[in-house]
Order: structure tokens, then C-alpha cells, then sequence
């Protein structure tokens, strides 16, 4: 397979046959903003086939048509109360409460209640992280999400695996090997700090997971197998533009209504994906540009301050910002991270 001289990775995708990945409706959109072709580039590596999935044919797509990017509506913008030094990275719902994880908190699921008012954090389910091969070191959890039983599956950046905390008891065990050779395939994993961000249930066993930049991707894992069938894709190339400094990114990813979405926190986007024949491919966006750089809730350091979390329920669009204990620009004694309650703009209306 020939390579890209100024890449080193393979320039040639080889054919996959359809699967379970799902494919994005791109309802509501309606206004154009950003319209940036892709280059129709990608690559993909795999483990033995055992899950079929609905990927690049080829490496050459043919020219998309351009991206229409919505706004979404903020209903409220919430500093949020909790533990010193929380960083949420991560947004479920399970039983109509919001949750969430830190990456400097190593031991619990945090409850993200919230009125008119603000919000507040308090401890929902407390467990003892498992023992990993290289030792006890920190989990720096980057992700959050649950299956019908309860149970929650963790992202650990750190140790790149899937941690799953039982409902019941809080026992906690992991379902993944490390996965950091399986992205690396791909082209994943090439710089510190920039591996596992998110993740997202599909159904019993069956979990897609975000890699954060440089390049990013996606990883879908069957945690149903034995042993586990995990397959990487390099999603690096946008159809939107960010801003000069920034690298496409994403920093969580949710399932919602069998359409999966991605946050791209440097180009202040949710955005609907699909692989599909066309490849890697944005279909459908929202920005929240307007409300992130909006000078009452802007931060002083705006490489921090940017959304880590993404959840929807059929009523609102929650996106939660992690500052890395940065003060707002406008409050510098406040220095709280915020929640965005956006109205779900897929929300069927009467």
C-alpha cells in the first residue's frame, strides 16, 4: 500500500462492506455559514472483520456538497458549584439526571443538577478504580456514557480503555485492552494528551469512541467479542474552518435518535457524522460561536474554556465547558466552569 511521503500513513482506504455504524439524518439545517470542501482523504485500519461497517469504498470522494450550518438557541448559561479543581469532560443522562466525570477526579460520577439559577455537582455513584497493567497512576477521565441496565462505561485518556462501574454496587472493571496500538494503526495517538475524549453507546456492547486531534478519529469497539473487535478510523479532514491556530478536533461524541454527533470545540460546532461510501463525512452542524465567545461567559485564556461535554435529551442540547480552573474574563474571581442548556434543535414542535 503506497504511503504519503509527507504523512509516512497509507494513501489508499481499502473497501469495507455496511454495517452497524449508523447514518446521519442532517436535519435542520438551513442557513450556510462555513463551507469547506473535503479533500476526500482518509485511512482506515482494522482487526479481523467481525463487525462490517459502513465505510470509504475508496480513498477518492467525489466533491460534496457544502455544509449548512445552523445556530443553536441558548435557554441558559450556568456557572456550575463543585469540588475544588473539577474539569468536567463528559455528559450522559441516565433517569432524567445529567452526569458527568472530571478529569482530575478519579473516584466518582458527579450528579450535574441545575435551575435558573446555576448548578451544582454532588457525587452520584462512588467507586474504586481497578488495577491497571503499567500500575496505579490517574485515570484523567475524558468520557461518559450509560446503557439500559445503568451501568457506565469511563474513558480513561491515561490508560486509553473503557471502564465500566456497575449500577448497583459501584463495582468497577475494565471492558477494553489498551487501545492506543489499534489508533496508532490509523494514525491516531501521535502527540501527548491528544488520545481517547469521548464516547457514546450505539447498542448492548457496541461503542464508538472520539479521538481528540492531531488527527482525530473515530473508534468503534464491540466489547460483545472475545477478544474485543476495535477498528480506527482518521477523520482529520473538516468541511468547516477553524480558527487560525486550531486543529479540527472533537471532544465528545453522543448517539441520539440513531445519528451520531460530534463536538468540535475549536470551531464551536455539534456536528451530525456519517461514514459512509462518501467517506468520513460532516453532514449537518450547529454553532454556539456567538454564546462561547460571548464577553459574559469568555474566559481570560481562550485555549481553555471550551466544551468538553456533549449530551441531548428530546427537549435540550447540553454542552458543558471545562476551563482548567481559568477565571472569566469579565469575573476574575469566578472561575467556574459553565453549562450551556441549548433548546434541541431537532425538538419536534406542534
Amino acid at each position: 500500500m503506497a504511503a504519503d511521503p509527507a504523512t509516512g500513513r497509507d494513501a489508499q482506504c481499502r473497501g469495507m462492506k455496511e454495517g452497524f455504524w449508523p447514518a446521519a439524518s442532517g436535519r435542520g439545517c438551513s442557513t450556510s455559514e462555513n463551507k469547506i470542501r473535503m479533500k476526500g482523504t482518509c485511512v482506515l485500519r482494522h482487526t479481523l472483520l467481525m463487525i462490517p461497517v459502513l465505510l470509504l469504498a475508496g480513498c477518492t470522494a467525489s466533491e460534496p456538497d457544502p455544509v449548512e450550518v445552523r445556530t443553536l438557541v441558548l435557554l441558559h448559561s450556568l456557572p456550575i458549584d463543585g469540588p475544588v479543581n473539577f474539569q468536567p469532560s463528559g455528559l450522559a443522562i441516565w433517569e432524567d439526571a445529567l452526569l458527568t466525570v472530571s478529569d482530575r477526579h478519579d473516584h466518582a460520577i458527579y450528579r450535574l443538577d441545575w435551575n435558573l439559577e446555576g448548578a451544582a455537582l454532588s457525587p452520584y455513584l462512588e467507586f474504586e478504580p481497578p488495577e491497571s497493567d503499567t500500575g496505579r497512576q490517574r485515570m484523567d477521565f475524558e468520557g461518559i456514557t450509560v446503557d439500559g441496565d445503568g451501568h457506565f462505561y469511563l474513558v480513561s485518556e491515561t490508560l486509553c480503555r473503557v471502564m465500566r462501574v456497575q449500577a448497583n454496587d459501584g463495582t468497577a472493571q475494565w471492558v477494553s485492552p489498551d487501545m492506543t496500538a489499534d489508533g496508532q494503526a490509523a494514525g491516531l495517538f501521535q502527540i501527548d494528551n491528544a488520545y481517547l475524549e469521548g464516547i457514546a453507546l450505539v447498542n448492548k456492547g457496541r461503542f464508538l469512541l472520539c479521538a481528540e486531534r492531531q488527527p482525530r478519529g473515530i473508534i468503534e469497539a464491540d466489547f460483545n467479542q472475545s477478544p474485543p473487535f476495535i477498528r480506527a478510523v482518521n477523520c482529520d479532514e473538516s468541511r468547516f474552518t477553524f480558527p487560525e491556530g486550531t486543529t479540527p478536533d472533537f471532544s465528545d461524541i453522543c448517539f441520539y435518535q440513531g445519528t451520531v454527533y460530534v463536538l468540535q470545540r475549536n470551531a464551536y460546532l455539534v456536528a451530525s457524522l456519517r461514514l459512509g461510501m462518501e467517506g468520513c463525512e460532516e453532514v449537518g452542524a450547529w454553532s454556539y460561536a456567538h454564546i462561547e465567545r460571548d464577553p459574559r461567559w469568555e474566559y481570560v485564556d481562550m485555549r481553555y474554556g471550551h466544551g468538553e461535554g456533549l449530551v441531548m435529551d428530546d427537549d435540550y442540547l447540553y454542552i458543558v465547558l471545562d476551563n482548567n480552573g481559568d477565571p472569566r474574563s469579565t469575573n476574575p474571581g469566578d472561575s467556574r466552569p459553565l453549562l450551556f442548556v441549548f433548546e434541541n434543535p431537532l425538538k419536534k414542535r406542534p
